[in-house]
């Protein structure tokens, strides 16, 4: 790794540094001196280059551990990071690694909202596909709920719950900025997939907040309708309401827009099938009244157009069935059968089922891609 070995002998070396990390994230201190510390440890980060990657792009582990710290108690004590570094930011946001979670929260703290409308720096981060990069931290958070079901400690409860709420006031303020518009629509898919977590974080986190975020969930169906080219046909009664009739809108107008006579990115249609799985199987559709305009008009038609996108699969020629897209197919017939199974209770089950298939259909193309 290339160190400026001046600049750390100037600052007390790299040990030094990471003492600094480890006495951030135990201590989060918020006095002038600790803020000053963390302040000087992220100078060191950037200009020391102490960017978590080798010539060959591994990460290293300690470096790693050490700037996660950092940067966790940079947010936790609301420091914005110098603009000057925001390079330093955004290659610490490309690493694909859970370094990349801790640089997202720094990137959606309402004390850098400011960066994205400014004339320099907007484009500097429509350029680098921000948006993009954020929605992909998102959906990982939203993965660590599927998987680790409700067994977070209080730290990754709090960690993940204040991402997820900045990141849908961040969305709130950019969807109504002409230049971000095309950025925040194309990430529909994420943004379906994290509506379960808007009402469920706050059901099953260590404390009840719903109070707190109301004004978030009621932002989420905001940028959600400038999403869609559909409005809803129906009156609504509650922002939860809402949110179930706008993602059956949405998804039922995403599954019937895919085009099977042009070639699927896999990964696209897998992304598809993981967030109707987080959205469908989270028990709220379910919980609808059978009788009610919403199941009748949005949810049993949701259903319909599952189903009609297995049979444009099965009508295809042999030639034209990828493996892949077989496998597929077979998911979201089981997914259209069980969403509206009345007699279970057990949606979170049913949900890791299906989200294991979506899994290892991800790994198997991942195998055999070449």
């Amino acid at each position: 790794m290339n160190f400026a070995k001046h600049f750390l002998k100037q600052m007390g070396g790299f040990k030094s540094y990471q003492r600094l990390g480890y006495y951030n994230m135990e201590v989060y201190g918020n006095d002038q001196v600790s803020i000053h510390m963390q302040q000087a440890g992220f100078t060191m980060l950037c200009g020391g280059n102490l960017i978590p990657i080798n010539n060959q792009g591994e990460c290293d582990g300690i470096i790693t551990s050490t700037t996660d710290n950092l940067l966790y108690a940079l947010y936790h004590n609301g420091i914005p990071p110098p603009i000057d570094y925001l390079q330093v930011i955004l290659q610490l946001l490309s690493l694909a690694n859970p370094t990349s979670s801790f640089a997202a929260l720094l990137l959606v703290q309402k004390n850098v909202f400011g960066w994205y409308t400014e004339l320099e720096c907007g484009p500097r981060l429509r350029d680098h596909s921000v948006w993009a990069l954020l929605s992909t931290v998102t959906v990982q958070h939203c993965r660590n709920r599927l998987h680790h079901n409700h067994d977070l400690g209080e730290q990754d409860w709090n960690w993940n719950e204040q991402y997820i709420w900045s990141y849908v006031d961040l969305a709130y303020t950019l969807s109504a900025i002409p230049g971000w518009q095309p950025h925040i629509q194309k990430e529909l898919c994420s943004w379906i997939h994290i509506f379960a977590n808007i009402w469920e974080r706050v059901s099953y986190g260590p404390m009840n907040l719903s109070h707190l975020h109301e004004q978030s969930q009621q932002r989420y169906n905001v940028v959600l309708k400038t999403m869609l080219t559909t409005h809803l046909s129906i009156s609504t009664h509650s922002h939860l309401e809402e949110a179930i009739g706008l993602v059956c809108v949405a998804l039922s107008e995403s599954w019937a827009s895919l085009d099977l006579a042009m070639p699927l990115e896999p990964n696209c249609l897998l992304a598809w099938l993981e967030c109707s799985n987080s959205a469908i199987m989270s028990g709220m559709l379910q919980e609808t009244p059978q009788a009610s305009q919403m199941m009748q008009k949005l949810i049993v038609p949701l259903q319909r157009t599952l189903f009609r996108f297995v049979e444009r699969i099965e009508a295809l020629p042999s030639e034209a069935t990828t493996p892949i897209l077989a496998v597929c197919g077979e998911i979201v017939k089981d997914l259209a059968t069980r969403m509206l199974q009345t007699e279970t209770r057990n949606w979170e089950e049913i949900q890791s089922q299906i989200g294991d298939r979506i899994k290892e259909a991800r790994e198997f193309y991942s195998q055999n891609s070449g």
